[in-house]
């Protein structure tokens, strides 16, 4: 059984390679709409320069639905990396905290249902993305949240 390739890219020539080898661009949102939506643009391009039709067009968001007070735990759990004498590495020379800080400080998918519904219609809308990898779970968050979050989220989904 064949299996599709996904490259991750959040650069031109990644995006570029992606094209001309993968079977879809995996969009990892880590920079908002503002420069996924250019690289996109040259996903495109590329796609057409190499003759290539992708499989889908995926992304890899995080998302939380509900707890306004979700942020404020992330950057509990980030404080507590950020302290650690060893952090936990996150590709070259960046720390998880770099991570979830980033995360923090963009409005992507830690709102109520209306406002991630909104959020994944604009995805559709303008990138085209016609699936979304949710990332649901951080350390220390408990899992009662987690599975809430997980139910909300099926909810946007099923309405």
């Amino acid at each position: 059984m064949d299996r599709p390739l996904y490259i991750a890219a959040q650069a031109d020539v990644s995006v570029r390679r992606a094209a001309r080898i993968g079977d879809a661009w995996l969009i990892v949102n880590s920079s908002g709409l503002g420069k996924v939506a250019p690289l996109m643009q040259t996903y495109r391009a590329a796609l057409k320069e190499y003759g290539r039709t992708p499989m889908e067009f995926p992304i890899t968001v995080e998302c939380y639905v509900g707890a306004r007070a979700m942020p404020r735990h992330i950057r509990n759990v980030a404080g507590r990396w950020n302290t650690n004498t060893t952090p936990m590495r996150h590709g070259a020379g960046g720390s998880h905290f770099g991570v979830v800080r980033r995360f923090c400080a963009r409005p992507v998918h830690h709102r109520d249902k209306g406002s991630v519904k909104e959020e994944i219609a604009r995805y559709r809308e303008l990138l085209g993305v016609d699936h979304f990898i949710m990332r649901c779970q951080w350390p220390g968050l408990p899992q009662e949240q987690v599975l809430s979050s997980i139910q909300r989220l099926g909810e946007i989904f099923a309405s």
